[in-house]
Formats: structure tokens, C-alpha cells, sequence
């Protein structure tokens, strides 16, 4: 398996948003969009599991390299802090 390149990275709009109310909510976020390599832009801890999300804005489009990595980690695919909430169980 290569290892992702470094590269620079913009996060999505919708990125700080999401990271914040993680945050309030109590769980820890590891910022990691700029690893690129299909990593998940995001690490959330919350009730002792760790998930990755990638965040997209409107009705961007994952890339196969990204779908991969989420596939194999068990990550998930989010747009709105209440999608970031679900995905790691802080919302119902």
C-alpha cells in the first residue's frame, strides 16, 4: 500500500462548522484533510470509537480513492454538523 502524499488542501466550507459543534458536543476531532490520499478528512472520537468522516459541501462528489479509504476504515460521508452528529452516535 503507498503512502498518501502530503499536499495542501483546503478544507470545505461546511468544515468548521461541523468541527466546532463535534467539539461542543464533546467529542475530540483530529483534523487530517491535508494528508490527502483518500484519508477522511476528519478523526472523531466520541463513546470510545473513533470515525472517520469526509466532508463535502452541497452535492460534491466523493472520489473513487476516498470512497476506498472509507470503505476499508468505516468511515462516513457528511454535509452537516446534524449528519457529523449522527455518524459518530451523539445524535439520534
Amino acid at each position: 500500500m503507498r503512502r498518501p502524499r502530503a499536499r495542501t488542501c483546503r478544507p470545505d466550507a461546511n468544515q468548521a462548522e461541523i468541527v466546532s459543534v463535534l467539539r461542543k458536543c464533546g467529542a475530540l476531532v483530529l483534523i487530517t484533510n491535508e494528508l490527502g490520499g483518500g484519508v477522511a478528512d476528519l478523526f472523531v472520537s466520541a463513546h470510545g470509537k473513533i470515525t472517520p468522516l469526509e466532508v463535502k459541501s452541497g452535492d460534491e462528489a466523493i472520489t473513487d480513492e476516498q470512497r476506498d479509504w472509507l470503505t476499508a476504515w468505516g468511515g462516513k460521508v457528511v454535509r452537516t454538523p446534524n449528519e457529523a452528529l449522527r455518524a459518530v452516535g451523539l445524535l439520534r
